[in-house]
């Protein structure tokens, strides 16, 4: 079954039920970190990979917590966005700002979207509320993260499950480290966007030396990366920029993609760092269970 028919039927059955509210939890001074706990989250399905800009095709539902976002009114992909619990998702707050819920649903578990039939784990789920960072600014993309909320709970499995969140890491920078970006999105500036799910692996640069490609700041809430000839590009924002533990082989949501120069430029990306965000989701997330790994 092809991504338009998924959507047909799930318009179909439940669409009436969309509610277009806003998450309102705790504020951030009452976190309550009874909620992170130890369990499991960010394997990876290690398979051959079969090509993001210059990035190799993912084996299928090789990374659990990958997610698309897509219009319901035309059935096209427009960011990515990544599964943290059962109910709730991180992306980009530009993916969604001025957007009502009831515009787009998370697509999890799939691979092609073009078909839809390479995996039987593809599932829509329609968000019912989402929460943009308080300080996005849309001029400038800083603090571009947003939370999604799924009307129903996410039904997990080897092949759909969250990520980590970087709990045990938040004082790090991870400079120099290895990452993997995700996503359906462009492969050229301007061209063509992919159907299969692509990965390319990149390096976190200090924010010292990000700042000398840019004539804006690069703020300390955000982490660039780089590599010679490989980027995100447009249709890949909101998706995840992943730090991998070696040691347990475990992925880390570090950062959610957001904006640059075109793509493949040989200038940074420019990502949001999930560490300086951690308290926040806490706090607009309280009836959620997170892993501390």
């Amino acid at each position: 079954m092809g991504l338009k028919e998924i959507l047909f039927l799930a318009i179909f059955t439940v669409a009436e039920s969309l509610e277009t509210t806003t998450i309102n939890y705790k504020t951030e001074n009452q976190i309550n970190f009874a909620n992170v706990t130890q369990c499991d989250c960010g394997w990876r399905n290690v398979q051959n990979s079969l090509q993001i800009v210059g990035g190799d095709e993912t084996g299928v539902n090789e990374y659990p917590g990958m997610a698309a976002l897509i219009y319901l009114s035309s059935g096209l992909l427009f960011c990515g966005a990544h599964i943290i619990s059962d109910r709730y998702l991180l992306t980009a707050a530009h993916c969604i700002y001025n957007k009502s819920p009831s515009d787009f649903v998370a697509l999890v578990g799939d691979h092609d979207i073009s078909t839809g039939g390479d995996t039987a784990y593809s599932a829509i789920y329609y968000i019912n509320a989402y929460e943009i960072y308080p300080t996005y600014d849309s001029s400038t993309d800083a603090n571009d993260i947003a939370i999604l909320r799924t009307s129903t709970q996410i039904t997990f499995s080897t092949y759909v499950a969250p990520i980590c969140l970087p709990f045990k890491y938040a004082t790090y920078d991870f400079s120099s480290q290895p990452v993997t970006i995700l996503g359906w999105g462009q492969i050229e500036f301007s061209g063509p966007t992919s159907n299969v799910l692509l990965k390319a692996e990149v390096q976190v640069l200090t924010n010292a030396n990000c700042q000398s490609s840019y004539a804006q700041v690069v703020l300390s809430q955000e982490i660039c990366t780089f590599a010679n000839g490989i980027d995100s590009c447009q249709a890949d924002s909101g998706g995840p920029v992943m730090w991998t533990n070696i040691s347990i082989a475990r992925l880390y949501l570090i950062g959610i993609i957001s904006h640059g120069v075109g793509c493949a430029t040989g200038y940074p990306g420019i990502n949001v760092r999930v560490t300086s965000f951690l308290n926040w989701i806490l706090s607009r997330t309280s009836d959620a269970s997170y892993c501390y790994m």
